[in-house]
């Protein structure tokens, strides 16, 4: 007998008696049945492990969706994320501000190289070029230059914490200066982007196949701490059989667990283990 679905508490069957249908599948019940979480009718077992499953997904997705426009924002009111188009400075635009000679009719999208020229003293000239393993950025150089000169330093950037009560991070440029310049920019963006990588941040896709990130371990210990940055492991500059200075740099990543001293500082551990997250 077909049921319509306003006659879905019961219906007859092939024998003229009432049955009690299914809420869910409009199926009959036996003497195993659950109360719908309306209050009315009743479904099978396995009815409500369905209803209660999508129940708990819808949840998770609105859980989900509600995280995602925070962190937009967040990200949005506190400029974190690397745009490029806004955060790169363009090569002919620093040359024309600090009056480097440049090759004319040179576009805002034209890569540079340094070419050396002459030995008594050589010279670097900028030259267009469209292989990306010879091209500079003039922001970073000059600036990380500087500091070099300035300070006999590299530059560095880390999120640190002050006490290990503490609920935000602050953010620690070395040396102070270069704190709102490109360079301090670049690596705020990078070590929070290697932040939000290694904790599973549901906005990105790993960007390796298989790269794990701190929920895929199993740690049993409890409000665990840690700290992981980025470190330049080789560097050099070679040079062309056109006399094209060629930058190349090894890049790598080290993490430290971290514990609390008596002065309720966050230090290193004397010792991480290899299954920390």
């Amino acid at each position: 007998q077909e049921v319509r679905p306003e006659e879905f508490d019961a219906a007859e069957d092939s024998e003229g008696e009432l049955v009690t249908l299914c809420h869910e599948c409009v199926l009959p019940v036996g003497a195993s049945r659950y109360p719908c979480q309306d209050g009315t009718g009743v479904c099978h077992g396995e009815c409500m492990a369905k209803i209660l499953l999508d129940a708990s997904k819808a949840e998770d997705t609105a859980r989900e969706n509600e995280e995602t426009k925070k962190k937009i924002k967040d990200r949005q009111e506190y400029n974190i994320g690397w745009r490029p188009d806004k955060m790169i400075s363009r090569n002919i635009e620093v040359a024309r501000r600090r009056r480097i000679p440049h090759p004319q009719g040179a576009k805002q999208d034209t890569m540079f190289c340094l070419m050396l020229e002459g030995n008594d003293p050589p010279k670097l000239r900028l030259m267009p070029t469209t292989d990306p393993e010879a091209f500079v950025n003039l922001s970073y150089l000059l600036t990380s230059l500087q500091v070099r000169i300035r300070a006999g330093m590299a530059p560095y950037f880390s999120l640190d914490t002050p006490n290990s009560d503490e609920a935000w991070q602050v953010k620690t440029h070395g040396p102070a200066w270069i704190k709102g310049t490109d360079v301090g920019e670049v690596l705020f963006q990078a070590d929070y982007h290697l932040k939000e990588l290694s904790m599973g941040d549901s906005l990105f896709e790993p960007p390796t196949i298989g790269m794990r990130n701190c929920w895929d371990f199993a740690w049993n210990s409890e409000g665990w701490r840690g700290r992981e940055w980025f470190v330049v492991k080789h560097a050099k500059v070679s040079l062309s059989e056109n006399n094209v200075l060629l930058p190349h740099v090894e890049m790598g990543v080290e993490a430290r667990e971290q514990v609390v001293n008596a002065q309720k500082q966050l230090v290193d551990a004397p010792v991480t283990s290899t299954t920390h997250p």
